[in-house]
């Protein structure tokens, strides 16, 4: 009996965790300095490629370099013809089916040296498996396409 349960727990914990690779965390790029220009252009910048992106800011306190968005839970507008799947790394899941994603972006803005670091928060529904939310890791190209935004900014 003892052995029965034994290989039930070991053939749970198996499906649960999948027969795939482990989940590959990338490295990415989600900060720059800026030696040329002071904080509160690179504020400015920040402030306006998040306006110009529509992205709902809920934190803005210029003080403490802080711009955070609300959850953003359509994403697929935002990100325009970016496919969801590329955005992502999402957790190894026997037969997941990816639906939803919701995201989350902090900026966050500092004075010595002026510098921009970019956090990205980024959950996915698995409607299939587990029905529920799970925590994923950027590719970087969110990241990526803010900083390049500011950039582009900062140049003009």
């Amino acid at each position: 009996m003892k052995n029965l349960m034994l290989v039930v727990v070991l053939t749970g914990m198996i499906l649960v965790q999948g027969c795939g690779p482990m989940m590959v965390i990338p490295t990415i790029e989600t900060s720059r300095s800026y030696e040329t220009v002071s904080y509160d252009e690179v504020w400015s910048a920040t402030v306006k490629t998040f306006a110009l992106r529509s992205y709902p800011i809920q934190v803005i306190e210029k003080d403490s370099g802080i711009l955070t968005t609300s959850i953003m839970s359509d994403t697929s507008a935002a990100w325009g013809s970016q496919k969801l799947d590329s955005l992502v790394t999402s957790p190894n899941i026997p037969l997941a089916i990816w639906t939803n994603m919701s995201t989350r972006i902090t900026a966050y803005v500092q004075k010595d040296p002026v510098q921009v670091k970019i956090i990205t928060r980024i959950k996915r529904y698995e409607s299939n498996f587990t029905q529920a939310w799970h925590l994923c890791y950027s590719n970087g190209i969110i990241e990526r396409s803010i900083l390049n935004s500011i950039e582009s900014d900062l140049a003009k």
